[in-house]
């Protein structure tokens, strides 16, 4: 007896050069978000997929996140040019049903910058196919992942077959740089559009091979800070006064090497209080991993792995 899932993968299989295409008319947008002048590709490519998600049948809607400083100049302190509203989210609902888990579906449809140009082999914004894989900005970070969620759900509802879960796409065009805004909004959000959420799915993120999907259940965190290290008021001659002074470099040096040791364990004291140890399940299931260490230091062209 067929399932429903055989039912749709015959369908997608079908529809590929579809998909493909789909993808390859959104690569073609260059919504790189750190320039400026690409700040209208960027609501280009936030329109293209509130378009597609309303023909799909989804309630869409576009939430604003505030206001950023325009600067100009290649010399610090950059000139501040004006005051602009920053790219707005979709907020996307399909599926209001009580019975049903809620998921939500993050992604973002902004992308890097494509410099230096010269390392490209293909044109970074026109969908290239070679040897079985997918070139051009945002394929795999993050339009790709963003298009084959709803070519899954494209696959259900045009099968005919009920989702089971109710579904919320939250998709941003700052997600390159920063996601200013975005935090701010989550809290605003968190009575209505985010009431209801059960599980939120991060489609922004790599296997961990070639061949192996996978899901992605953590990450490293990132928490930034400045530093401000000062020593005399005035410039000091190095042959006249080096080593008589304590320098605010040999400071800095020291602070920055109590932070992690060689091996790349955290040194700052408590910082992983309450950080929760791997269980019994996940170590063995960790064991079996489709993962292969010398590839992956080949694939990021490094040689200096942690064990």
């Amino acid at each position: 007896m067929r399932t429903c899932l055989d039912v749709m993968s015959d369908f997608i299989d079908k529809r590929t050069d579809i998909y493909v295409n789909r993808l390859k008319e959104l690569v073609a947008i260059p919504s790189i978000s750190e320039d400026p002048s690409h700040r209208l590709d960027v609501l280009k490519a936030l329109r293209w997929c509130g378009i597609r998600l309303k023909n799909q049948g989804f309630e869409v809607c576009y939430r604003k996140v505030g206001k950023e400083i325009m600067y100009e100049g290649d010399q610090l302190p950059l000139k501040p040019t004006g005051i602009v509203p920053l790219t707005p989210v979709i907020c996307a609902t399909f599926g209001h049903d009580p019975t049903k888990p809620t998921l939500l579906i993050y992604g973002h449809v902004d992308v890097k910058p494509v410099s230096p140009q010269e390392y490209w082999k293909v044109d970074p914004f026109d969908l290239t196919v070679l040897d079985g894989f997918m070139y051009g900005r945002g394929v795999a970070d993050d339009k790709g992942p963003i298009l084959g969620w709803m070519n899954a759900i494209d696959g259900f509802i045009q099968c005919k077959q009920e989702i089971p879960v109710n579904i919320r796409f939250l998709i941003e065009g700052g997600g390159e740089t920063g996601s200013e805004g975005l935090r701010e909004l989550l809290h605003e959000m968190r009575n209505d559009f985010l009431k209801d959420v059960d599980y939120v799915a991060i489609s922004d993120n790599y296997w961990l091979n070639m061949n192996t999907p996978c899901l992605t259940y953590g990450l490293r965190g990132v928490i930034y800070f400045h530093v401000f290290v000062d020593g005399s008021e005035r410039d000091l001659h190095s042959g006249s006064h080096g080593g008589a002074v304590q320098e605010p470099l040999a400071d800095l040096q020291a602070l920055m090497n109590s932070l992690v040791d060689f091996n790349g364990d955290i040194k700052v004291p408590r910082i992983l209080d309450g950080v929760r140890e791997p269980e019994v399940g996940e170590l063995k299931r960790f064991e079996t991993l489709d993962f292969d260490a010398s590839t992956y230091s080949s694939q990021i062209n490094t040689k200096a792995l942690h064990s």
